[in-house]
């Protein structure tokens, strides 16, 4: 995960999936240079989001994201929007799928 280079990358949102087998907080990102990807988060906890919508439209363009190794195999994972707000939580394991048509 450390690899992800999602600095400067448009959030476009996030989702609860309830089709995959285990719960699943999915946020669509498009890195820059990229195609739009869903980082899907598996048991996700401790969501914090601290975003004004009145004051966004359109996609959040991320400053930095970060990956935590946690005890026991979990993540924290932290989207900071540079003063525009964040969101963070932490989760069981997760993995990247592309969007196609997106």
């Amino acid at each position: 995960m450390t690899e992800l280079q999602w600095g400067d990358a448009e959030f476009t949102g996030y989702y609860w999936d309830s089709e995959l087998k285990d719960p699943a907080l999915v946020i669509r990102v498009k890195p820059s240079k990229s195609t739009f990807q869903e980082l899907i988060c598996f048991w996700a906890t401790n969501l914090n989001l601290n975003l004004n919508y009145l004051d966004q439209v359109g996609s959040l363009r991320t400053w930095a994201v970060t990956f935590e190794s946690l005890p026991e195999g979990r993540w924290r994972v932290l989207f900071d929007f540079a003063g525009q707000g964040s969101v963070e939580f932490e989760c069981n394991s997760l993995a990247i799928r592309s969007v196609l048509g997106a």
